[in-house]
């Protein structure tokens, strides 16, 4: 999960990743210095929030560079809705900040550390929260094949085989073949940080590995076993360590 801040004045660049990462310790932020940075940021990665930093009034007159991006940014669909906090160096008196950008907060500088502690760090978390939960809903691959389409939500998907021109999805309930071609055009399943590759043709859905062991990768219940090759297997093993250390449910 992604966080942005988009900070012209870095005073309080530190203060913002160390308590957003203690309240949200498995969002990635990402800080960027300048209005092209944010806009690249944007369109290649899902973000939960956005948080503003930036002056207004500087010694070669007011820089409204900052305040017009987010005005475009709301004016359009993709980002109108999401979450966005202000920190400027003007009282926004009339509430403009409010009625044209629906930010949740804007404060002026110098900044009450205390109050956003207190508000904005809680709304913060609930953005991060919120956009998991959505992305778990929308994470549902189509499956077209002849005339069939199949609606898979992908946390029901076991594994999938890729050979030179027949692909496999197995699913909780199917067994569904594919023309490889058709497969490799679904880039949300290759691209997936679900599923793992345990050999050249073999991919699983990590939240069914039951165990892994010198060859093959067993599976819950009645999935079987796949086949993991010696190059494969290092990697297997630091993903699902890495992923049980992420769910707190890493032991030894």
């Amino acid at each position: 999960m992604n966080g942005l801040i988009f900070a012209t004045d870095r005073k309080y660049v530190h203060f913002y990743r160390e308590k957003i990462r203690e309240a949200c310790p498995d969002t990635r932020l990402i800080v960027c210095c300048s209005v092209p940075e944010v806009k690249m940021s944007l369109d290649r990665r899902s973000t939960a929030f956005l948080l503003a930093d930036f002056n207004i009034a500087t010694p070669d007159g007011p820089d409204r560079e900052g305040m017009q991006f987010l005005y475009d940014l709301r004016n359009g669909t993709e980002f109108r809705y999401l979450p966005l906090v202000v920190i400027t160096d003007l009282e926004d008196e009339k509430y403009f900040a409010y009625n044209r950008l629906h930010c949740f907060a804007y404060f002026r500088k110098p900044l009450n550390k205390d109050l956003f502690l207190q508000d904005v760090i809680p709304f913060l978390q609930h953005s991060v929260d919120g956009t998991k939960w959505k992305e778990q809903i929308e994470c549902l691959h189509i499956i077209k094949k002849r005339r069939e389409a199949y609606y898979v939500p992908e946390c029901e998907m076991v594994r999938f085989e890729m050979h030179s021109h027949k692909g496999y999805i197995i699913t909780m309930d199917d067994e569904i073949e594919i023309d490889v071609k058709n497969m490799k055009g679904m880039t949300g399943l290759l691209s997936s940080k679900r599923f793992v590759q345990c050999s050249r043709a073999d991919y699983v859905n990590m939240d069914f590995i039951r165990r892994v062991g010198s060859r093959t990768v067993e599976l819950q219940g009645k999935f079987g076993e796949v086949t993991l090759s010696e190059e494969r297997r290092q990697d297997v093993i630091s993903r699902l360590d890495k992923r049980a250390e992420e769910k707190g449910r890493f032991t030894l």
